[in-house]
């Protein structure tokens, strides 16, 4: 209900926001003529580029892949046919919200030019009735909140089970563990509220943050679908490769011989999987014994 709850906040918020707007500026035609002619502002591919759109697909299909957020919401359906129909119609769902938010956006630059970025739709939003502001921006702070709460919950979940309980305390409580996976959801808001303060461009810090996940898809896919091939030797390598390839294209310019990030990872970590499985498979039968 939380998820439907939200939609409906999304949807009214953004909706009457955007539409309110548009009619104070003067329709679209007005609004095309207040903007600068030098860019592109209504073009669907222009702005970016195909080549950024592509990389920006391509990465958030590798989170859906991988992310336990997402896979809890697929493993929580009561069957693969709704778990692939509420996928299907949340793609969909999120659609229209995407364009609205853009077009608010553009109305805002019309409305303050010279405002910061950063600042352009708060002051839009503002200038609203009191109570349609409010809800809009509640609009606009339940999709953040709502996923930032499913990866809170999930870095902590990690944390206390597959880390403290099984490298530091495997003798903790279940009292224990809680305070544990409370205290790593407390330190993880932090931290990256600090990073999203100090980043100039979030947007692109995100996208390069989620690339990370490209090692996860590669594991996630060879133990659903290959389990055959499944090799703990293999994981450890390849997450250690996704991780060094993400630094490397930070810090070393010369390492970029693709267009995004996103497919140096995959490229790495496949790469890197299928190589370690097949010179190590000893490991991969060992591990599987001793279990």
């Amino acid at each position: 209900m939380t998820n439907v709850l939200n939609i409906i906040l999304i949807y009214f918020g953004i909706v009457v926001a955007t539409f309110i707007q548009l009619d104070k500026v003067g329709g679209i035609d007005t609004l095309a003529k207040t903007l600068p002619a030098n860019v592109p502002w209504f073009s669907f591919t222009e702005g970016v580029g195909l080549k950024t759109i592509a990389s920006w697909v391509i990465t958030l299909v590798t989170v859906n892949l991988s992310l336990q957020s997402i896979l809890q919401i697929s493993l929580g359906a009561k069957d693969a046919a709704t778990a692939r129909k509420g996928f299907v119609w949340g793609g969909i769902i999120m659609l229209p919200v995407g364009v609205l938010a853009a077009l608010l956006g553009i109305c805002a630059k019309s409305m303050y030019p010279d405002a910061q970025a950063a600042l352009a739709l708060p002051q839009v939003i503002v200038g609203l009735q009191p109570v349609l502001a409010g809800v809009t921006l509640a609009a606009l702070w339940a999709a953040d909140v709502s996923t930032a709460c499913n990866l809170l919950l999930s870095a902590g979940t990690l944390f206390s089970n597959d880390i403290y309980k099984r490298f530091i305390n495997p003798k903790c409580s279940d009292a224990k563990q809680l305070t544990m996976m409370r205290l790593c959801i407390v330190i993880s808001g932090v931290l990256t509220l600090g990073m999203a303060m100090g980043v100039s461009s979030i947007l692109g810090t995100i996208m390069i943050g989620l690339s990370l996940t490209a090692a996860f898809s590669v594991i996630v896919i060879v133990a659903l679908f290959f389990p055959q091939y499944s090799c703990k030797a293999a994981g450890f390598w390849t997450l250690l490769v996704g991780f060094i390839m993400l630094v490397l294209w930070q810090f070393v310019p010369a390492v970029r011989i693709f267009p995004n990030v996103i497919y140096m990872e995959w490229f790495a970590c496949i790469l890197t999987y299928a190589v370690v499985a097949v010179l190590q498979p000893g490991k991969k039968l060992a591990a599987d014994t001793a279990e």
